[in-house]
């Protein structure tokens, strides 16, 4: 039996919080029910805290210096931003979350990224290599 730390895959329990959220909520979607007016969110906090309510301290797990004044008239903002995080699985980060919250959430998104770059560069060296071939073989 290994240690949770030293597992192939960890996960915290706000990851395993995120990933509950996008199941239960897609198997709500999928089943016809009605959903809230930001499910992901609602379901992610959920199972994080156990609690339906959404409070000021849930919101600080994003930016603990969130003060109750910089809420004030931006909840919805915050709860729309963190729904499609959640809906997204980390691909798309909203303003006013933090630049970092996909990646805690969702740590494979920096190894997608990383990725798609990579084979994005390789296939730009490939046609430049190609063309370079077709050049040469052009003066030959």
């Amino acid at each position: 039996m290994s240690v949770r730390s030293q597992a192939l895959v960890p996960l915290s329990t706000e990851q395993q919080a995120a990933w509950r959220a996008v199941a239960e909520t897609e198997k709500r979607r999928h089943q016809g029910n009605t959903l809230a007016e930001y499910p992901y969110a609602g379901a992610f906090f959920r199972c994080l805290n156990g609690s339906r309510r959404i409070s000021l301290s849930d919101l600080r797990f994003f930016m603990p210096s969130l003060t109750a004044e910089e809420l004030h008239g931006n909840r919805l903002q915050w709860l729309y931003a963190i729904d499609v995080l959640i809906e997204t699985q980390g691909e798309v980060c909203l303003f006013p979350l933090p630049g970092d919250a996909a990646e805690r959430l969702f740590p494979s998104v920096r190894f997608r990224v990383r990725e798609r770059s990579r084979h994005k560069s390789a296939l730009v060296m490939q046609k430049y290599s190609r063309q370079q071939a077709r050049e040469a073989e052009q003066k030959a």
